[in-house]
């Protein structure tokens, strides 16, 4: 069990900007690091949770079925061919088959929309049949958001999640389209970034069902027991195992130098997530970009 100093100094290692802790609403910890005061602070990768936290306030609202709606019934051009089996459920587990350059500034960021971007992608494996971590897929739900609520996701996240819970001072970033980011892009307080981690700890409090928050956050595909609906399933006991193969291969995936020499500092060792985590901080590189087929 951690004790309030030792998160502190954890915070301080891995160069967080801010760390808020929560007990039952009452602040125990409020703390800015960086200098820069308390601010909205890019959520990076953290906004696929809040993404799936949106997709099941539109489930609870019954403007979505659920996980396992195809998506061809919002989005009729993938009715024919391999894609008319590819759900929401897929694009949420990264198991789509969707092609994805892993570099998100190859083809992401270039593109000025990102829903037709993803429409547009070819098969590189069958649906469900593999993990392979996609953000191109992933700004498609934001697609599938506006389709079934009539709101882009930002504005249906203001109405109907942070709206409801005091969340006012935040930011979310959108493509030339107007359609916002699904992938990373939202700006939140730290403490309100703490608040939607109470909400799913509590069971959604009326704004999320149980069940979805259960379903979201337990291993959802057989494919993997590594993720759920948008969260990772990672428990502080999973260790992993790095050998020289896995980073010769993202080596030749493009991964950036600095962070490759990250990685080789733990070649032959038994490390865990927080291990991992504090030697790539610098990086900016979180354990399950990398560690996708690195698992001891």
């Amino acid at each position: 069990m951690y004790s309030p100093a030792d998160l502190l100094d954890e915070a301080r290692k891995t160069n967080s900007s801010a760390l808020v802790l929560l007990n039952d609403h009452q602040v125990m910890l409020d703390e800015v690091f960086d200098g820069q005061g308390d601010r909205p602070i890019e959520t990076m990768s953290v906004t696929k949770a809040v993404l799936s936290l949106l997709v099941g306030r539109a489930v609870t609202l019954g403007l979505l079925p659920g996980a396992d709606l195809p998506i061809h019934e919002l989005f009729p051009e993938w009715r024919q061919g391999r894609k008319q089996a590819i759900t929401l459920r897929h694009l949420m587990t990264h198991t789509s088959g969707l092609q994805n350059a892993l570099n998100a500034g190859e083809e992401l960021y270039p593109s000025p929309d990102f829903v037709q971007l993803a429409l547009c992608a070819e098969l590189d494996h069958e649906p469900g049949r593999r993990l392979a971590y996609n953000n191109k897929a992933v700004n498609l739900i934001c697609g599938v958001l506006e389709r079934a609520t009539g709101m882009k996701a930002d504005d249906f996240a203001r109405a109907e999640l942070f709206g409801p819970l005091g969340i006012e001072d935040w930011s979310w970033q959108r493509d030339a389209a107007g359609t916002p980011h699904g992938m990373a892009g939202l700006g939140l307080r730290a403490s309100d970034l703490a608040r939607l981690g109470q909400l799913a700890l509590q069971g959604g409090e009326k704004l999320i069902s149980q069940e979805w928050l259960e379903e979201s956050t337990r291993p959802a595909t057989p494919v993997t027991g590594q993720i759920g609906l948008l969260w990772w399933v990672l428990y502080e006991w999973t260790r992993y195992t790095v050998n020289e193969s896995h980073v010769e291969a993202l080596a030749e995936a493009g991964m950036e130098a600095t962070q490759l020499a990250a990685l080789r500092r733990c070649v032959c060792e038994d490390v865990g997530s927080a291990d991992l985590l504090r030697l790539t901080a610098q990086e900016a590189l979180t354990p399950p970009r990398f560690l996708r087929g690195c698992r001891g």
